[in-house]
């Protein structure tokens, strides 16, 4: 595959990946309480045993993971030595 990106086609990219990123976990965990990874796992997010969690908290979750990932972790190490 001699596929070579230009620098036009690096915005759709991302707004690709902007997309997946927020789709992916924020539906099926609003929807089903799990992604597929987490199935695999035998993990779910839940409200209480009988809902999953709610499309507010699902998106909050989501904002938390890219906010982690643009301060690099800080939030983490923070969490962790209080």
């Amino acid at each position: 595959m001699a596929i070579e990106p230009r620098l036009g086609q690096w915005p759709a990219l991302l707004i690709f990946l902007l997309a997946f990123s927020f789709l992916y976990p924020v539906v099926s965990l609003s929807f089903w309480g799990q992604t597929a990874g987490m199935a695999w796992f035998g993990l779910e997010a839940r409200e209480s045993p009988v809902f999953p969690i709610s499309f507010s908290q699902a998106l909050r979750r989501w904002l938390g993971g890219w906010i982690t990932v643009a301060l690099l972790g800080l939030p983490l190490v923070l969490l962790v030595w209080g």
